[in-house]
Formats: structure tokens, C-alpha cells, sequence
């Protein structure tokens, strides 16, 4: 999510549609350069370390791009190719009920848009001030927990927050312990984050006061639940601990038992965690690689007590094969309940790009759904979001496929049936 000066300055040029089709996948690498500004300077100093090792040079692939597949061998996988320590991604779309949710402006990154009547509609609720040279101030993520209260991280200046549903917002707080890299609040008072240094913090006065938290491991990615169950991930590893509260801690499931396939390396990144009551859903995703990614989904429904390797239509028997398809890259997931899970992926190399949703209400069986898009445009997912295992709404950005069209349209499609069929809410974001 980095925003270069000339991209900054020229958002409100019209520039041609070649330029568009690129500004598109600079706008998906700079949501992830934003989170790769928040990793801690040992990972960097690890990465370096595995692309001397292997003898190789090149820059990992991301998203929008891919990148060139590198030549292994029998003990070893290119960097090119896979990115162990891969971040969870940002939450850039998040509704609270059937009619209002927050947005992350796909088409600049500094504004926050709200809608009170389900996506059809969107008002600007917050406007960044972002450095041109350095980003800082530029919207990482939002959290909010009901029609209030809702926080969102600033790059480089920490989080702020609202008590009036945006209307208006705090002034940024950064903690003494490091930047924030991961946060969650499971009430208006009550929150917690992860920082740069793999500190976990806990405050229960709105940031005004930070707590430091002993842990068994510096962490990556966490959940909390507001009956006080935690759960910390653990880059390298891919340990998941589980906590009541941040008092004692328990490795609930060792990442030695998540299944790897292919080549992807013997470490494993810290998971994607969603919890809900007793039930808490991890997605261990092992990097891009030629337009797929090899993933693996674990859950459990009672605390951690057992885990199961859940696997959906794609998943031949328990990750994927790395072959590309309409479900090849996993952008995001979530839970919305005890038994009820989605998945958001894309083809990011098809020519009349798609983007599916697979959606489980038995905590078992995925069932994958394509969103709709317009004829003769190349679809990319922005976010997804659920509130309750019925009701879901998605961010489209949409490009020409042919140099015909002279803009970019942000669609908004929703569901009210748990995914199995989607509509267009709204077919020109246009606040």
C-alpha cells in the first residue's frame, strides 16, 4: 500500500487506460507494502538471510504482479516463489449490521467511506493526511464492533478512533513498545495489539493506558473474543498459543501438524486467525507463486481442544496443488460464527479476471461462488465481509480488459443467502 508521490499527486488526472490497468496493480501492492512497513527488522534480517542462502536475488512475488519461478532443488524453495512470513491481511471492508459498514476508498487509501443503507450508497467518514515521500498517515485497516465504536490504524502514527460511527475521530496514539502491526478490540474500552518488536499489549481504557503482556512467543498474527479467549500465532513456527485473557497460555495446536504439499517450505508462516466464541478458524498461506498460492485451513470448535484440517472443493486432499484457476491466490477469510467460514481468492492472471467466494455453514464442506462483473472487464477483489453466516458484501475494483473503457469502476455486490448467489448493491462507487 505504498504510495508513491507521482501516483499520490495524479489521482485526479485522467491518465489513459493503459496507465489504468497498471495504476490497478499498484494500488494491490501498496495495501501490501503498507504491512511489509510494519515487519519487524529480525524478519527482514531472516529474509535477507534466505536469499543469500539459496544463492538468488530476486524480490518475492506479490499479488498483483507474481513473479519469476525460481529453480529449486531437492531441500530447497526460490524466495520468488514462496514468502513464509507472510502478514495476515489488513481489514479494509467490515459491516456491523445488514445496513452499516466501513470501507477502506480503493481508489486512494486515505479516506474511510461509510454507508448506512447496505453498500448502495457511500459518504466520506474520515480523510487522511498521507505523506507523499513516506505514506505515513496512509489507512492500514478499520475495526468496529458495533455502530459507534471503531477504530482504524494510521501507517506510521498508530491507531485513532470514534465513539459516533466516523463522524469524528481521535488524534493517533502509537504505543512506547513499537508500532502497531496487528490490533483487535472486542468492546469500546477493551483492545488489544501486537507491535513491530512482537510485543502483545492490552488496554482497557481506549489507549490511554498499554499493558504489557507476557507470552510464550513473539507474535505475528491474534483474535480475541469478548468472552476473553485469545489466540496468538506464530511466525516460522506456525504455533498457535491460546490464552483466557492474556493470563496463562497454552500451544493449542503446533504448526508441525498443519499438512504442507508441493515445495513449500519446511517453516510455516504465522496463520490468518478468526475466532468466534469457542471456535476459532486459522488460514496458513504460503505466498503467491505464477498466479496460485498453496494454502491450508485448520479449525476448531470447542477452545482449541481439537483441530480439524477443513478442506474445500480447490483442496486436493488438504492444500492445494500449485495450478493456476478461478480460486488460485486466497486474498482474505473470515468466520462469522461457530460453524460458519469464507474465503475470498481471484485469478489474478486471467485474462477476463474473476474472483470467487467459498462459504461453509457446516465447518466442513466449502462451496465456491463467482462475483458477478461486468462483460469485458478484468475484476479485482478489494475485501469481503460478513455480518451473520447469511448476509455479505464484496468490493470489486473493475478494469477494462480492452483498451476501450475510460475508468475504473468500484463495484459493490452483496448476498443474503450465505454466498451462493450475489448481486450488484452498487455498480459505480462513486462517493
Amino acid at each position: 500500500m505504498i504510495i508513491t508521490p507521482t501516483e499520490h499527486g495524479a489521482r485526479h488526472e485522467s491518465p489513459d487506460p493503459t496507465e489504468l490497468l497498471i495504476k490497478e496493480a499498484r494500488q494491490k501492492t501498496r495495501r501490501r507494502r503498507l504491512h511489509l512497513g510494519l515487519v519487524v527488522l529480525a524478519v527482514l534480517v531472516i529474509i535477507a538471510a534466505i536469499l543469500i542462502a539459496i544463492g538468488r536475488g530476486t524480490t518475492p512475488a506479490t499479488k498483483a504482479t507474481g513473479g519469476p519461478r525460481g529453480t529449486a532443488g531437492a531441500d530447497t524453495v526460490s524466495s520468488a516463489v514462496f514468502s513464509p512470513f507472510y502478514f495476515p491481511p489488513s481489514q479494509n471492508l467490515q459491516f456491523v449490521s445488514v445496513n452499516d459498514g466501513w470501507l477502506i476508498d480503493p481508489n486512494v487509501e486515505d479516506r474511510i467511506l461509510g454507508t448506512t443503507n447496505g453498500g448502495r450508497s457511500w459518504s466520506t467518514s474520515y480523510l487522511s493526511s498521507v505523506s507523499a515521500k513516506t505514506n505515513k498517515g496512509g489507512i492500514v485497516s478499520i475495526d468496529f464492533i458495533n455502530t459507534s465504536d471503531g477504530w482504524a490504524l494510521l501507517y506510521g502514527e498508530g491507531l485513532i478512533s470514534t465513539t459516533d460511527g466516523g463522524r469524528a475521530w481521535s488524534a493517533p496514539r502509537e504505543p512506547a513498545e513499537g508500532s502497531v502491526m496487528a490490533y483487535t478490540f472486542t468492546g469500546p474500552l477493551n483492545g488489544w495489539v501486537l507491535t513491530s518488536k512482537g510485543v502483545l499489549l492490552h488496554t482497557l481504557n481506549d489507549m490511554k493506558r498499554w499493558l504489557k503482556v507476557t507470552t510464550p512467543a513473539a507474535g505475528t498474527s491474534l483474535c480475541a473474543t469478548p468472552s476473553g479467549s485469545l489466540w496468538l500465532g506464530q511466525s516460522d513456527s506456525g504455533s498457535v498459543y491460546s490464552s483466557s485473557n492474556g493470563e496463562s497460555w497454552t500451544l493449542s495446536l503446533s504448526g508441525a501438524r498443519v499438512p504442507a504439499a508441493g515445495n513449500v517450505p519446511a517453516r510455516k508462516p504465522a496463520p490468518w486467525i478468526s475466532c468466534s466464541g469457542t471456535s476459532a478458524w486459522l488460514l496458513y498461506n504460503w505466498g503467491e507463486s505464477a498466479g496460485s498460492m498453496a494454502y491450508a485451513v485448520e479449525r476448531t470448535l470447542n477452545g482449541g481442544k481439537s483441530w480439524k484440517t477443513v478442506v474445500s472443493s480447490e483442496v486436493k486432499p488438504a492444500v492445494p496443488a500449485d495450478t493456476a484457476g478461478v480460486f488460485g491466490t486466497v486474498e482474505s477469510f473470515g468466520s462469522t460464527g461457530r460453524s460458519s467460514a469464507w474465503i475470498l481468492g481471484y485469478c489474478g492472471p486471467c485474462t477476463t479476471g474473476s474472483a470467487t467466494v467459498a462459504t461453509t455453514t457446516n465447518a466442513t464442506t466449502f462451496a465456491d461462488a463467482t462475483l458477478p462483473i461486468a462483460k469485458s472487464f478484468h475484476a479485482t477483489p478489494v475485501g469481503v465481509t460478513f455480518h451473520g453466516p447469511k448476509d455479505g458484501w464484496a468490493i470489486l475494483q473493475e478494469s477494462p480488459s480492452s483498451a476501450t473503457a475510460p475508468t475504473l469502476k468500484i463495484v459493490v455486490v452483496d448476498t443474503t443467502d450465505g454466498g451462493t448467489t450475489w448481486k450488484v448493491a452498487d455498480p459505480n462507487l462513486n462517493p
